[in-house]
């Protein structure tokens, strides 16, 4: 089997473990920044947000806050592009309570997720575990929720980040985020459930 050479890492999917771990560094790394829908750009500020007119984005006096007088559901068939922000840093995603996942870490810290790949798997199927009530909506939004994803044969880590930031009902919220995955043979599901009590 031949991959591409941008990537400079290759992970064996194998076991649970690998699978508990990869999921967990990527919650704490992949972070939403903002988001663009009908040639809006939005950002979250504090507890609103704050939308950009795409030609002064990020300009000191080149937004308003938002004051909605009424909720805007997005569909999931319209187009919202999502931009997120990486901290990869080792403050940020090495812990003190599991070594294991720390050895797993160190071995793709040095590369960016776009150059680390994961293989040797079938299908990865990811259910998302969601109470509704989560879904929070800031500065009248109210973005898609997305159930389940499922990926077939190798995907790299950037991927399955985007998934992730794509997925959480509270996107801008850190969280921690607990697994449950079942094995039938080199097939994964995967149940997630994000925790924003943290």
């Amino acid at each position: 089997m031949l991959f591409h050479t941008r990537f400079r890492k290759i992970i064996f999917v194998t076991d649970p473990e690998i699978m508990r771990y990869v999921v967990q560094y990527v919650n704490k790394v992949v972070h939403l920044d903002r988001f663009i829908y009908k040639d809006n750009t939005y950002y979250k500020d504090d507890y609103k947000w704050v939308t950009y007119r795409i030609q002064d984005m990020r300009e000191e006096n080149g937004y308003h806050l938002c004051t909605p007088d009424r909720v805007i559901n997005v569909d999931y068939h319209e187009n919202v592009r999502y931009k997120y922000i990486f901290d990869r840093s080792e403050k940020n995603v090495l812990t003190k309570r599991d070594h294991l996942y720390n050895k797993f870490v160190k071995q793709i810290l040095p590369y960016d997720l776009k150059e680390v790949l994961l293989a040797g798997f079938d299908s990865i199927n990811f259910v998302n575990n969601f109470n509704t009530s989560d879904n929070v909506d800031h500065c009248g939004f109210k973005l898609p929720v997305y159930v389940s994803w499922e990926i077939s044969k190798h995907v790299s880590l950037l991927s399955i980040g985007h998934l992730f930031g794509k997925y959480r009902l509270r996107k801008w919220d850190k969280c921690d985020v607990r697994t449950e995955i079942k094995t039938n043979g080199k097939c994964f599901n995967v149940s997630v459930q994000f925790n924003y009590d943290v």
